[in-house]
């Protein structure tokens, strides 16, 4: 630690002595001028901490002296050695912030002196932690800005290349019409979804949620679309559940399912035979209206499983659970995540919930006479004093 350094003035030696007699034992340096020439010559080449000074002297009195010292050295701690006659000038300097505090002649036997130097020192020295942590907060200030930017940055990358991953491609066929929307509620989201049309005609589709948000759930989410793109292909004939239990199996060999899990609704439709065959992950399932425009509300089986990533267990993903529907020409399906059901209200804090949006895609569909657009249904939600930008959002549409 650097050793403190306290400055007296004074044209009186006399009272100079004293001082240095009373303070021989107190552990600063103490300087000493008689005058206020001499003080600024001195702070010039000394790192004074603390300067006392008497206010009539030659010349430059100490209020002036001090003044000049609080314009050139603001970090110095300034006090004043004064009579009773002086005490409004006194007064009048520490209003306006040129002195600390204030000193009465005569100096007595030094106690007083040593108790009031100490506590002025105190005051330096906190005055100085308070600079130095206010620096060092605006440093790191500075560096976390500097990272926020970098990581914005990053996350705009990350984003950018997982919305190409992700993308799917609306269909249109004489058997089907499918439409899609995604919403991240960051740069980068959990949600995975497909639309696969096989070679033989059938259509998969699949709508997906990995727990939580930010980049980690990002990359298991971008990462079980690419894998399960290869497994439907290479399995498919084996059916939804065989699919879903190769990737619960996938996610626990590769330690996925330790700090993540996925719900996950697979659906495959065969227009030779007009049924549905899928198999549910713990997640929702989809809203059905048929060609009459009326919501078809259990008409889809509601029987689902662990999500994935739960349990390592493949009776969990056997093909007794899984789940088949005739499909009728004009159904609609509405597939979708978390996002949307769970949005909550801006004025009440109450959530969506499934009837309130099952009734606004029913609505939708009325109002279409047909397969509205995906993005609406998000826009009539956030319309209704909602907010979807909470958690990501996926809407897939299809209609038979």
């Amino acid at each position: 630690m650097i050793e403190k350094t306290v400055l007296f003035v004074d044209d009186e030696n006399s009272v100079l002595k004293a001082i240095e007699r009373y303070l021989i034992r107190e552990p600063y340096r103490k300087l000493f001028a008689a005058g206020a020439a001499e003080a600024l010559e001195i702070l010039k080449n000394e790192q004074v901490c603390l300067i006392v000074s008497d206010i009539r002297m030659p010349g430059m009195n100490g209020l002036e002296l001090l003044k000049i010292v609080c314009e050139r050295y603001p970090d110095v701690v300034r006090m004043v050695l004064s009579g009773t006659s002086e005490s409004q000038l006194v007064i009048d300097a520490i209003n306006n912030g040129e002195v600390y505090r204030y000193l009465t002649k005569p100096l007595g036997e030094g106690s007083e002196l040593r108790t009031i130097l100490a506590q002025a020192l105190e005051y330096y020295e906190l005055r100085r932690l308070h600079k130095q942590l206010f620096a060092e907060l605006a440093e790191k200030n500075k560096e976390l800005s500097e990272w926020k930017q970098r990581m914005a940055r990053e996350l705009q990358v990350a984003g950018e290349v997982q919305r190409k991953l992700l993308a799917a491609q609306p269909v249109n066929t004489t058997n089907y019409d499918v439409r899609f929307f995604y919403q991240p509620c960051l740069t980068v989201g959990g949600d995975f979804f497909d639309i696969i049309q096989l070679p033989d005609g059938r259509l998969c589709v699949y709508v997906g949620d990995v727990s939580g948000h930010g980049v980690g759930s990002a990359l298991i989410s971008t990462l079980l679309k690419m894998t399960l793109s290869d497994m439907i292909h290479a399995y498919i004939d084996e059916g939804p559940a065989a699919i879903c239990r190769r990737l619960n199996s996938y996610m626990h060999e590769h330690a996925m399912g330790m700090d993540f899990f996925a719900t996950m609704f697979l659906a495959v439709y065969d227009p030779a035979t007009s049924c549905w065959q899928a198999f549910n992950c713990g997640h929702p399932v989809p809203d059905l209206v048929g060609a009459d425009t009326e919501l078809k509300s259990g008409l889809i089986p509601d029987d689902r499983t662990f999500p994935l990533g739960f349990f390592n267990e493949p009776a969990h993903y056997s093909r007794d659970i899984e789940i088949k529907w005739q499909a009728q020409k004009g159904d609609m399906l509405f597939f979708f995540t978390d996002g949307l059901y769970e949005a909550m209200s801006n004025t009440t804090g109450k959530i969506l919930g499934f009837e309130k949006m099952a009734a606004i895609f029913e609505s939708l569909v009325k109002q279409t006479g047909g397969l509205p657009d995906a993005q609406e249904i998000l826009r009539i939600i956030d319309d209704s004093g909602y907010d979807t930008g909470r958690d990501d959002c996926c809407v897939i549409l299809v209609r038979i």
